[in-house]
């Protein structure tokens, strides 16, 4: 048998090609199993983390949100300022939430369904959607969820819409004499 320029080919050089393309082939598949494994485990641990995150911003949300619910038992009615301790007087984290001005505060006593009253800095996440922990204040009750960015900006938008439908309502109505 002759070769491509026409040498004459030995049946262990079929051989010894055959066994090297064989080598060559599982040397691809193991380099292309191990980065197929790599991205997998890569998006897990992506995953994980987002999920930490968005635990941990709950989390911290809903040691806030015992404090205000004492407060809110023990008054009867939503706080004007956030607390700054909870009832054992352990320092709240501030800083790292907003909560509605008192001018909001007020008009929301007025409020009859669901809002928005407490929100946590934007927690990014990698392949989750951003979002933040929120504290929902109705009837009465406080409770975290989590909110999508999206959804946050949603419900923050339905709050300022309600707040400017009551701002225009009090200035039709003009001042209310005693």
């Amino acid at each position: 048998m002759t070769g491509p320029i026409g040498e004459h080919i030995t049946e262990g050089a079929k051989v010894g090609s055959r066994r090297a393309l064989r080598v060559r082939r599982g040397l691809l598949r193991g380099v292309l199993l191990l980065v197929v494994v790599g991205v997998v485990y890569a998006v897990a641990v992506v995953w994980h983390r987002d999920t930490v995150r968005i635990r941990a911003a709950v989390q911290k949300l809903e040691f806030v949100q015992r404090a205000l619910q004492a407060r809110v038992d023990a008054d009867g009615r939503l706080p004007m300022k956030m607390p700054k301790t909870d009832p054992e007087g352990n320092p709240l984290p501030v800083k790292s939430f907003t909560y509605l001005t008192a001018d909001d505060i007020r008009a929301l006593r007025e409020h009859e369904g669901a809002a928005m009253v407490v929100y946590s800095t934007p927690v990014g996440a990698g392949l989750k959607q951003d979002g933040r922990a929120v504290i929902i204040y109705e009837q009465g009750k406080c409770r975290v969820r989590w909110f999508t960015m999206p959804e946050f900006i949603r419900q923050k938008k339905q709050l300022e819409g309600w707040f400017q439908d009551r701002q225009r309502q009090l200035i039709e109505q003009g001042p209310q004499l005693p």
